[in-house]
């Protein structure tokens, strides 16, 4: 059963523990946890090894069986586990005590519940679960007849024609916020002509001209959204923190809400903090990424381990965008032992691509300092990382490392390290002239001793990248390490940092 083995991987300490703290209460043998510590232990599944471990168990002479139970006991125990994780479980176990308490005949405790629950219902933004409540009470008014009066009778239909009419007016905008996406790929992937055209209409949508017109929390999320999308699009920095900062603050207006999808929060902040750092706005960027801190302080009974590991996540990779921008390096040397500290910790939790991005903006970092060694280093934790996929995607990882190395006169490892990029870049399937420019580079750059001859490399290069046309492709590789800049520095003997912080 493939979909047990998925769903017991995905399990985290603390709900492994509950399961078998659950499990442990129940009479007989503990087979359920056996079973689940077996298949966990494995890393990749293998039902040969589990029938032979349990050979002497009478549950492994029907082993589909077991795998079922066990599931359906999983779920029952993460059902349990997040019931108060979320405002949409607490609404769901608010109906299930209202329908338990309806068919024990305590009505008046059935009222009191369906109150509360439409109440919370209503300042979080839950539509569905609003109706379902109003169900509810009109079904316990109808039966006993509780304030069934032509106010309450055209209240009750009010509340429901309320929220359709919300849940429809989102419907709306997710529809024209999807589209709007859709067209965006398609057009950036294959340059589809008719999607672009889409795209510029849905611009123009009636939906999108007037924030008035998105009547809930989730509607209005979906309409700053759109127009955060369209401002990059269009290249529109201010436009783009403008809506950024009414995401941030639309949050903030509904503390419910907020509480309830504390991990988007975090991130449409870290949106609207990197869009500061990207208009400029260096020293406000530097504020509200300290009042990240605050955040975990603020939202005690949240998962801190996974809550501070978003924030240190986010954080650090601001805080280099900062400095790597500004040439401001001691606020982030002041901090480095703790970084590398907290990358060992949350090593498992925090995933591969934000260990690599962390790691790619420390070694920019030290190669603005002219630290080579460092850079370098921070290259190859990337490199040596197991699983690291050498695509074209990162390709600006290796090419740092080439030239630290360049820098510092390693001549064995450029040389290795320049016909690996090489291959790279000839064997893709798809590579830009940008990288087929680079990969002749990368190629030649270890051969070169002559100064001369480095100058004449260093010119052409420079030359046939310049010549070519700015398209987005181009463009994405050159931010991540300016190679025009340093070249240019190269052939005029300037300072890289220098150069760079001016741009």
């Amino acid at each position: 059963m493939v979909k047990l083995v998925e769903l017991i991987k995905s399990m985290t300490k603390s709900e492994k523990r509950y399961f078998k703290m659950s499990a442990n209460l129940q009479k007989g043998e503990k087979n359920y946890i056996l079973l689940m510590d077996a298949i966990s232990s494995q890393k990749k599944y293998n039902e040969g090894l589990i029938l032979k471990k349990f050979s002497d168990k009478k549950f492994s002479k029907n082993l589909g069986v077991a795998k079922s139970d066990l599931y359906k006991l999983i779920m029952n125990s993460l059902r349990q586990y997040h019931s108060q994780n979320s405002v949409s479980s607490r609404l769901a176990d608010m109906l299930k005590d209202v329908d338990i308490l309806y068919r024990k005949g305590l009505f008046a405790q059935c009222s009191i519940i369906i109150k509360k629950g439409i109440a919370l219902a209503k300042k979080s933004d839950k539509f569905l679960f609003m109706s379902m409540f109003v169900s509810r009470e009109r079904s316990l008014n109808q039966a006993h007849y509780y304030n069934l009066n032509e106010s309450a009778i055209i209240e009750s239909w009010m509340a429901v024609k309320t929220n359709l009419q919300k849940a429809l007016n989102h419907n709306n905008y997710w529809k024209v916020s999807s589209l709007c996406f859709l067209y965006y790929k398609k057009y950036s992937m294959s340059g589809d002509k008719k999607s672009n055209l889409l795209l510029k209409e849905m611009e123009s949508d009636n939906l999108l001209n007037d924030e008035s017109k998105a009547t809930s929390f989730l509607a209005l999320q979906l309409f700053y959204n759109t127009h955060v999308f369209f401002s990059q699009v269009n290249e529109n920095l201010i436009s783009s923190l403008y809506y950024s900062e009414k995401i941030v603050r639309l949050f903030e207006g509904n503390p419910i809400i907020l509480q309830d999808n504390l991990k988007s929060y975090i991130i449409v902040y870290h949106n609207y903090i990197s869009t500061l750092i990207d208009v400029g706005k260096y020293e406000m960027a530097i504020v509200q990424i300290d009042l990240m801190e605050e955040i975990p302080k603020a939202y005690p009974k949240q998962k801190q381990k996974t809550i501070n590991m978003l924030i240190f996540r986010y954080q650090t990779y601001l805080e280099l965008s900062v400095a790597n921008k500004t040439g401001q390096f001691d606020r982030i040397l002041s901090k480095i032992d703790k970084i590398e500290e907290k990358l060992i910790r949350y090593s498992e939790d925090i995933g591969i691509f934000s260990i690599h991005k962390i790691y790619y903006q420390l070694s920019y970092m030290y190669f603005l300092m002219e630290d080579y060694n460092n850079s370098q280093n921070c290259c190859y934790k990337i490199l040596q990382h197991k699983g690291f996929d050498w695509s074209k995607e990162s390709f600006h990882i290796n090419l740092i490392y080439l030239i630290a190395h360049y820098e510092l006169g390693n001549t064995d490892l450029q040389e290795s390290i320049g016909r690996q990029l090489y291959r790279l870049f000839r064997t893709g399937d798809d590579f830009s002239d940008f990288e087929l420019i680079l990969s002749g580079f990368v190629r030649k750059l270890p051969l070169k001793y002559k100064e001369k001859d480095k100058k004449k490399l260093y010119v052409e290069t420079w030359t046939a990248l310049n010549n070519l046309t700015d398209n987005s492709l181009n463009k994405i590789t050159m931010d991540n390490f300016n190679i025009m800049i340093w070249l240019r520095c190269k052939i005029d003997k300037l300072n890289f940092t220098a150069e760079i912080l001016k741009n």
